[in-house]
């Protein structure tokens, strides 16, 4: 008999639990900007402009879902934990570890998954071109490149290298 996935109820409060822990663990310099507003996740995925001040340690935790049962169970998540450093003024760069919980079974073009799997890392550097206390907006340059051993929508096997560049405004 296979042993069960853990919950995902499991998962969310271990990870809440470390974000936590990690938050009260940071002992990088206040951020001071001209606004109270951080734009750099200003509406969840949505990435604005700001960058880390020069040597703050910022932790970041993700944990998007998928769920669904047209037929069939399906529930997806794929954590990702981010640990993002000011290296200098106006750039920033990070690491992040992903994995993935997956409980997937008798769904049509999908294969069945269950179980909990570390799936890869990425890495990411910001470099701010504008900074809005001094220009009437932000703006700044992301580049990111990552792998992961499995397919993060369904969980099946697979390799997957991604690269990318975006202009972030704020």
């Amino acid at each position: 008999m296979a042993k069960p996935a853990p919950s995902i109820r499991t998962i969310l409060v271990l990870a809440a639990a470390l974000n936590a822990s990690m938050a009260a663990a940071q002992d990088g310099p206040q951020r001071s900007r001209a606004s109270d507003v951080d734009s750099e996740h200003a509406f969840g995925q949505t990435t604005g402009a700001d960058t880390e001040e020069p040597g703050a340690f910022v932790p970041h935790l993700v944990i998007p879902s998928r769920l669904g049962r047209r037929s069939g169970s399906f529930s997806v998540t794929s954590p990702s934990l981010e640990l993002k450093y000011g290296l200098v003024e106006n750039f920033s760069t990070s690491f992040s570890f992903r994995g993935i919980a997956s409980n997937v079974h008798n769904v049509s073009a999908i294969g069945d998954t269950r179980g909990l799997f570390a799936t890869g890392f990425g890495i990411q550097g910001r470099y701010r071109f504008l900074d809005r206390e001094r220009a009437p907006f932000g703006m700044t340059l992301q580049v990111s490149a990552s792998t992961d051993q499995r397919n993060m929508v369904a969980g099946e096997r697979g390799r997957s290298d991604q690269a990318e560049a975006r202009l972030a405004f704020g």
